[in-house]
């Protein structure tokens, strides 16, 4: 493990010039992998995150599909050598195959994995890419680095900014579905025969987060920093979002709803 990429594929060249020829793969964001243009010209990770695993459950990306068919020769082939992430890529372009899911494919035979510290030391991380560290030896280049991987594995950013752009967001998919409920009760939408009620159920969700989201930046604007920032026990954030009616028992169900307005809005 290493902390960039570009540190990983010096390893994995170095590697390439040993006699020693292990099972070798290395795991990456869809940023480095994926080859899907109405994927990969997403603006952010996030989104491409959301529009892949879209198109992979309706079974709409053919370069998933095609893996399906392709993958057990591949893996055979690529076993035989050292790939880094541009050989990946290179093979995924040649067999129109993806990438992203041919790497993790490999893993499961991998002798050696390489994969940048988040993918081992953020937990969420850790479980998306089917990390599994039970007997096994982790070695990290530049440890030196890791305390600050997980400082940023336990933070995060959060602006006035990005919760006004959050109500935007959610006041258009409101406004997009208002228009297909307007549709299906003219007759002419693809809803014929349906109550609605699915519909209400959904905008009756979108207006809850839209809700949590108005107090929750009602609640940031209300508190006093100084010069020197404010600086609070853990516990404070918690109570801020509990105040916002965000809590433990809800939180899963708006973080649900959420990426399925991005997925709706990224559609």
């Amino acid at each position: 493990s290493s902390r960039t990429h570009s540190q990983l594929s010096q390893a994995i060249q170095e590697l390439k010039n040993t006699k020693y020829k292990p099972v070798v793969t290395i795991l990456g964001s869809r940023d480095q992998f994926c080859i899907n243009p109405a994927v990969s010209k997403a603006s952010s990770n996030t989104e491409k995150v959301h529009l892949c695993r879209s198109k992979v459950q309706s079974r709409s990306c053919q370069y998933y599909n095609n893996l399906e068919a392709k993958s057990s020769d591949l893996v055979s082939l690529l076993s035989e050598r050292i790939p880094d992430i541009e050989d990946l890529v290179h093979e995924g372009s040649r067999q129109r195959v993806c990438p992203y899911y041919l790497a993790r494919n490999l893993k499961a035979n991998a002798e050696l994995i390489f994969m940048p510290y988040n993918y081992i030391l953020d937990l969420k991380s850790r479980k998306a890419h089917g990390v599994d560290l039970r007997n096994t030896i982790v070695i990290c280049d530049e440890a030196h680095n890791i305390e600050k991987t997980c400082e940023d594995a336990s933070s995060f950013d959060l602006t006035s900014s990005d919760i006004a752009c959050c109500l935007e967001d959610v006041g258009r998919c409101i406004d997009k579905k208002m228009k297909e409920k307007e549709e299906m009760i003219g007759g002419v939408s693809a809803f014929d025969g349906d109550d609605g009620k699915g519909l209400d159920d959904e905008m009756e969700s979108m207006y809850c987060v839209k809700a949590i989201m108005v107090n929750l930046e009602k609640s940031v604007d209300e508190l006093e920093i100084g010069e020197e920032g404010l600086t609070k026990p853990g516990s404070f954030m918690i109570e801020l979002l509990a105040r916002c009616d965000l809590n433990e028992r809800n939180y899963l169900l708006v973080i649900d709803q959420c990426e399925q307005m991005q997925i709706g809005r990224a559609v």
